[in-house]
């Protein structure tokens, strides 16, 4: 059987990311490392990219975009 690891990726994976979006029927320009950190400057927003992976391989994932603002909560 084989073993589906899903972590954060590290900035020295982002090559592989960008590849996988690349040749992907689905990817887009906007789920690009290059296009996340143009949102993370211009935006004020952060992001993460999960990755999932088989047997060291890069195979699927997501990227997140958050806020950089602080969240206020109300309770009564």
């Amino acid at each position: 059987m084989e073993e589906i690891e899903v972590r954060e990726s590290a900035p020295s994976e982002y090559k592989d990311w960008d590849l996988l979006v690349e040749n992907s029927q689905l990817g887009m320009l906007f789920h690009t490392g290059d296009w996340l950190r143009i949102c993370r400057g211009t935006l004020s927003r952060d992001f993460k990219i999960y990755g999932c992976f088989r047997n060291g391989e890069l195979v699927g994932g997501a990227d997140v975009l958050f806020s950089l603002r602080t969240l206020k909560v109300c309770c009564k």
